[in-house]
């Protein structure tokens, strides 16, 4: 083939016996092989790569794997089991190896298979299942028998961290396969002492704000910039540009003690175009600025990724804020990522502005970051508009993806806006955050598929105004709420003057003029709309728009003047669906369907009004107490809504939960309840409402001061609180922050029990010995007898904690003989 001689099948073979002894189909390289090959690499264009799908919204696109570039950019990129690379090779072309270069290689390994086939549809399988290794670069893989095909299709199977496939070039060969020199094994676990692996650090020391912005000036990877206590203070920012730090080298910028050091007077920090930064203990009491000027923050990323704001507290000075210029305490402008803003103390805030504000950069805001264990309190009095708590995003911005999560904040007394958190961007989670005493409701007020659940919105004081959720939009999810003594609505799928489809970015028809039954329509395209009318698209942007595919199941509302409304507005939503809900309420209406819901159901509305199939389904709900059950012009059945005595009772945690007996048990409808019920506790027989009844104690629940905040504890709930030996010695004492430790033991020692205690009574806890499968060990118990081998073995203890969607805590330990 081309005109090159081909060796026999069998002398083929013979060259070919050391890569195939490791592997019957195939062979991987690993760090420390050697590869030796005759290259006969096959030219592929562009046009001949095709996938089976590719990461949304991206340019993560099949074509990139042949461009010649492994730049982390310029990558295929897939989601799931299952999903494909596939060449075409424009003719039958024979194969024999191919490499790979995988995206995150060193931290983790990439499975895939591939398979060949002569017409596209029927594919047989070449190189049966297989694990990357984890060195950078391409990979060499070795087929076991030269395969003759047109169509080559490697087949991915997500990695070993999640489900993502991701390839930053694929190379093809036929001829004579390389020959890989395999190492004899693995080698020692625990080769390196701890101490041998840690980064180096400079600490240095500043005592006023000169000496600030010189360190902050020379600030490289690992440098620990240390803040004296005292004030901080000059005319403008502190600025940090253009400043990378590393993962294991972040440049730190934080308080000798925390809450020791102050940025006062007319400074504020800017952290502009850098990542890995952390700022940490430091308290901004600096003012917003004179009124003529455009007001400061107290801090303000700006196109930075892996900032970590971690233990500080806002308090700005805001006498001297033009009244009408609105001031932020902290914001978050520009593309940056993964950024973390994690045990602040944020308030109280009286001036217009919201405390936390994403704005983007005109196209997107940041995304992946994490808001998580802060304090916001004490903001009002309340103005219509402008002081939220938290903003993700604005309505220029809401069909922009953020992918951000606030989770296990504490929301006290935000009484200063209608919205306490304001999303205006799509795809964030909004969960297990804590609600109490604050006027107002958390709303998604633009774009689209978000999701709000595990929250507890509670009002111990009485409060009015006090709500809980309204959305707006397309593809949003509300379940496993807790809402306790609302005296505002309590879920709110409110209607819409404009309407943008079932997809939410085609073109929407516009609601002009008229009345309901005799609207004027107008189709407007957006995206020529912006470019033609800015200020008409933008006034469209900011509207209320019609709500599609919501989706309102298990929550828990009682005590409260309300339950669940749909509608409001001139359209009503579309395919929502209201399922497993519980409502015991003495005041208002516990579900209510509006207007443009009712004509709906009635199947009369105007030519304008969807049709009755696309009505709002309810399944699975109850009701009790002497409140209207439902309002609606269409009466509900049982099934619908079952109004009968839940039979509560109030939880030693305070919490209004299902007794024993009560008629909610295993009544919820399956295929709509969520895995989890409010305390992250698995749904078995599933129950209606946002608690699933269980005589263990709770995991999860409202949040407290003294677990959020510069001085919160609830980070340590996500680790081992303590692990004992049956056997030995740990060399140091046990730290749920520490997560690398060594045990010596006697000699002989052939077995070794554990007992881990973590801080979650439902934390899932699995031990491994030298990679095998790991099993499962309840908190506190002890674990089977570990089987240890000669030389050192390596213990992995993983603890799922019952903040369920975080990341799981990995300690390891090298066992040793003394």
């Amino acid at each position: 083939m081309n005109g090159r001689a081909r060796l026999g099948f069998k002398a083929w073979m013979l060259l070919c016996m050391v890569a195939m002894i490791a592997a019957p189909l195939l062979t991987a390289v690993s760090e420390s092989a050697v590869v030796t090959a005759a290259e006969e690499k096959l030219d592929i264009v562009a046009s001949q790569v095709s996938a089976s799908s590719y990461q949304p919204d991206s340019n993560y696109v099949p074509a990139n794997v042949v461009d010649g570039s492994m730049d982390i950019e310029s990558r295929w990129s897939a989601k799931g089991e299952g999903e494909w690379l596939q060449f075409d090779l424009l003719e039958q072309r024979e194969i024999t190896w191919l490499q790979i270069a995988f995206v995150s290689a060193e931290s983790r390994a990439s499975i895939f298979e591939v398979q060949v086939s002569d017409d596209g549809t029927h594919f047989s399988t070449v190189l049966e299942r297989t694990n990357s290794t984890n060195i950078e670069g391409l990979q060499p893989f070795v087929i076991a028998e030269p395969a003759n095909a047109r169509y080559i299709r490697i087949v991915g199977y997500g990695n070993t961290s999640n489900l993502w496939n991701s390839y930053t070039e694929v190379e093809l060969y036929d001829g004579m396969p390389p020959e890989i020199e395999e190492p004899e094994g693995p080698g020692e676990p625990g080769d390196y002492d701890e101490d041998e692996l840690q980064p180096e650090f400079e600490i240095v020391t500043v005592a006023d704000a000169a000496q600030l912005n010189e360190a902050l000036a020379g600030a490289e990877p690992g440098t620990i910039i240390e803040l004296e206590d005292g004030a901080y203070s000059q005319v403008g920012p502190f600025v940090v540009e253009d400043k990378h730090g590393t993962p294991g080298q972040p440049i730190i910028i934080r308080a000798a003690e925390t809450g020791g050091a102050s940025i006062a007077g007319s400074a504020y920090m800017i952290i502009r175009n850098s990542s890995y930064i952390h700022v940490e203990g430091l308290q901004f009491v600096n003012a917003i600025g004179p009124s003529e000027e455009v007001p400061n923050p107290g801090l303000a990323l700006e196109n930075a990724s892996h900032i970590s704001v971690l233990r500080n507290r806002f308090a700005l000075d805001e006498s001297g804020q033009n009244e009408s210029a609105q001031s932020h305490f902290m914001i978050v402008e520009g593309i940056g990522s993964h950024n973390r803003i994690a045990y602040n103390e944020f308030g109280p805030k009286s001036k217009i502005g919201a405390v936390l504000a994403y704005n983007g950069d005109g196209e997107a805001i940041s995304q992946y970051d994490v808001i998580e264990y802060n304090w916001f309190h004490h903001t009002g009095p309340r103005i219509s508009n402008g002081l939220e708590a938290i903003r993700l995003g604005y309505s220029g911005l809401s069909l922009s993806s953020g992918f951000i999560k606030i989770q296990y904040n504490l929301f006290e007394s935000a009484d200063g806006d209608p919205e306490i958190v304001s999303v205006k961007s799509s795809d964030n989670v909004v969960r297990y955050n804590t609600f109490l005493n604050s006027q107002g409701q958390v709303t998604s007020r633009h774009g689209h598929r978000n999701s709000f659940y595990g929250n507890f919105f509670i009002n111990e004081e009485g409060k009015s105004g006090v709500g809980g959720i309204r959305i707006y939009g397309n593809g949003h999810r509300i379940f496993n709420n807790y809402m306790e003594g609302l005296t505002f609505n309590a879920i709110h799928i409110d209607g819409g003057v404009y309407d943008a489809g079932p997809d939410g970015t085609g073109t929407p028809i516009v609601y002009n003029a008229g009345d309901q039954n005799n609207p004027e329509l107008v189709e407007v395209n957006l995206n020529e709309l912006k470019a033609d009318d800015p200020e008409a698209w933008l006034a469209i942007m900011r509207g209320h728009w019609r709500v599609y595919d919501a989706q309102v199941y298990n929550n828990t509302i009682v005590g409260s003047t309300s339950g669940i409304i749909d509608g409001g507005r001139t359209f009503a939503s579309v395919n929502t669906l209201v399922a497993n809900n519980l409502i015991f309420n003495n005041f208002g209406r516990m579900y209510e369907q509006l207007s443009g819901s009712r004509n709906c159901e009635r199947g009369s509305g105007a030519s304008w009004m969807y049709t009755a199939g696309q009505c709002t389904v309810y399944a699975g709900n109850m009701a009790y107490g002497s409140a209207e059950a439902y309002h609606s012009q269409v009466p509900k059945s049982e099934e619908q809504i079952d109004i009968a005595d839940p039979l509560l009772v109030r939880g030693s945690d305070g919490l209004i939960r299902l007794s024993a007996v009560s008629p909610a048990r295993d009544r919820a409808i399956e295929s709509y309840s969520p895995e989890y019920d409010m305390d992250t506790e698995l749904r078995y027989a599933p129950d209606v409402g946002a608690d699933e009844f269980s005589e263990d104690k709770k995991a999860n629940g409202p949040l407290t001061r003294d677990q959020v905040g510069p001085y919160g504890e609830a980070e340590k709930r996500g680790g081992l609180s303590g692990l004992s030996l049956s056997e030995g010695t740990l060399n140091e004492t046990f730290s749920s922050e520490k997560l690398f430790y060594t045990i010596t033991l006697p000699n002989p020692t052939h077995e070794l029990e554990l007992v881990p205690t973590a801080y979650g009574s439902d934390a899932v806890i699995t031990i491994s010995l030298n990679g095998e499968e790991g099993a499962v060990v309840a908190s506190g118990d002890a674990s089977e007898p570990l089987s240890l081998i000669r030389g050192n073995n390596k213990l992995n203890i993983v603890q799922i904690g019952v903040q369920r969607g975080g990341e799981a805590v990995n300690y390891t330990i090298v066992v040793k003989r003394g």
